[in-house]
């Protein structure tokens, strides 16, 4: 190991060579992933159903002058799922970070609404580490796949419903199950666990109800997070500084939930 590890990082592209699928790319915590990948050496695909801001994320990327293509497809269509692989033959990472949630109250939520949302944040991300793994196992040179679960799969939300919290819980299950599968085949699966980041959406809500300086004085270290921090630590997953971790999940939330 290199005693001056930071000089090794700037120097080298951790991600050189390697291609990249990432889902809700058009902002926030999924941009900066894009934007932090990308820098390390990986060609980019950003997924996301927002197709303006999907092309502007992925040309922001390519006037620093690193490889972004845009692919705008949502992600609970299993069509948009297969045209995805269509375009994205030999996937090395898979990092599934498109979801989101409703803070609808427990006896409000609807049959329909639950469906939406564990489709958003569980359904898609099965399927797309489903077809990602095909063509990893098919290829036979490994991957990484990382899901962006949540501290609400580990407690509970503070900003959204049970079902943002259940598919979150459920994402964990998944990977771990992913990873026992898929370890023959030197296919790592994480999940990544943010506490409360301040994505532009996020911040806007907790501003709006009047509850950003409580959250922040929750957390142990007293701030948000910022997404480029999530973006770090899925770094490390994706690339082979991680090579023997493999079914972990990773918290990145200021020490806001200790266990």
């Amino acid at each position: 190991m290199p005693e001056n590890l930071d000089a090794v990082l700037k120097t080298t592209r951790l991600l050189q060579g390697k291609t990249a699928i990432i889902t809700g790319a058009a902002d926030g915590i999924g941009l900066a992933c894009a934007q932090t990948f990308g820098a390390q050496g990986g060609r980019v695909f950003l997924v996301d159903v927002n197709q303006a801001g999907l092309e502007e994320a992925a040309a922001g990327i390519q006037r620093q002058g690193y490889k972004a293509t845009p692919l705008a497809a949502d992600v609970t269509l299993p069509e948009d799922v297969e045209r995805i692989f269509k375009e994205v033959l030999e996937p090395d990472i898979l990092l599934n970070n498109a979801g989101g949630g409703l803070p609808t109250d427990l006896l409000d939520i609807s049959l329909d609404e639950w469906r939406r949302i564990l489709d958003l944040n569980l359904t898609a991300a099965f399927a797309l580490c489903q077809r990602a793994a095909r063509l990893m196992i098919a290829r036979g040179q490994g991957g990484a796949m990382i899901n962006m679960s949540s501290v609400a799969g580990r407690s509970t939300s503070v900003t959204a419903g049970a079902h943002y919290t259940s598919a979150k819980a459920g994402l964990l299950g998944l990977t771990r199950h992913l990873a026992r599968s898929l370890a023959p085949h030197n296919i790592r699966v994480n999940a990544v666990c943010p506490g409360v980041i301040a994505t532009q959406r996020l911040a806007r809500r907790l501003e709006d109800i009047g509850r950003r300086a409580q959250v922040e004085a929750e957390i142990p270290l007293g701030r948000l997070g910022r997404p480029g921090e999530v973006a770090e630590a899925c770094l490390f997953l994706a690339s082979d500084l991680s090579s023997f971790i493999t079914g972990a999940s990773l918290d990145v939330n200021g020490g806001a939930l200790m266990i």
